[in-house]
């Protein structure tokens, strides 16, 4: 016979009137979703008298910060278990400067969201493999920088492609970071130590970006580059990686 289980105090654990135990689901781990934007858009997100950023934190009962930064970078965080995070983002990209033209969700988008240098891996994979596939699951181009951000231990993870492709992209690659605990030193980036002149390196944006409404990042070509890295020479982007 099937012995009952017993908790570790020696009790059995309490069962409601069905038979089933009354404990409940442990929540899903919160995520820090950390995505590098350009300055201009921050007053949308924030909306006027702050009234769409409390909006945001109401109706997804999610930590959503944008903090203030006199150069053309900004980042937002989002703060809340993964799904939530996502539906958050969603909810953001359409209001960013460069989208209020588009009435529906039929447009292509850019997002740019922060990795630990030492996660970049899990992403590109053996020869480019795990890169390669999540493009052909998620139909969003990815490219993941080979600098990292200056003064930091984070890269960029560029994203393009419809805005609920390149979403359920960075969903993916979160789950995969879960499997894949930060190694060393982490210091995350600090807008405030934008480099005008690496940023096409780190995948960083400039002032021209931010006042004419470019791209940023790497500007030698229109669509990212298929590889895994970044190219280009070595720039002041941290320390140095293991």
């Amino acid at each position: 016979m099937d012995s009952e289980p017993i908790n570790s105090d020696g009790k059995r654990p309490a069962e409601d009137e069905g038979g089933q135990s009354n404990k409940r689901a442990r929540p899903p781990p919160p995520v820090d979703l950390r995505i590098l934007l350009q300055s201009k858009n921050a007053g949308a997100i924030i909306g006027k008298g702050g009234t769409n950023i409390k909006r945001l934190r109401s109706e997804y009962k999610a930590t959503v910060t944008v903090p203030d930064c006199t150069g053309p970078e900004r980042i937002l965080t989002i703060s809340a278990d993964l799904n939530t995070a996502c539906s958050c983002l969603l909810d953001i990209v359409p209001v960013l400067e460069d989208y209020q033209q588009h009435k529906d969700l039929n447009f292509d988008c850019e997002l740019r969201m922060l990795v630990h240098q030492s996660q970049a891996g899990c992403i590109i994979g053996r020869a480019g493999f795990k890169i390669k596939e999540l493009r052909e699951q998620t139909e969003a181009n990815i490219k993941v920088y080979s600098e990292c951000c200056p003064g930091s231990t984070e890269r960029v993870v560029a994203l393009t492609g419809k805005p609920e492709k390149c979403i359920g992209a960075i969903k993916k690659i979160i789950e995969l970071l879960q499997k894949a605990p930060i190694k060393g030193p982490n210091t995350p980036y600090d807008p405030f130590c934008f480099d005008e002149f690496y940023a096409a390196e780190y995948g960083g944006y400039t002032t021209y970006d931010d006042t004419r409404g470019g791209r940023g990042g790497d500007r030698r070509g229109g669509q990212f580059s298929q590889r895994g890295g970044g190219g280009g020479p070595r720039g002041r982007g941290g320390p140095p990686r293991g």
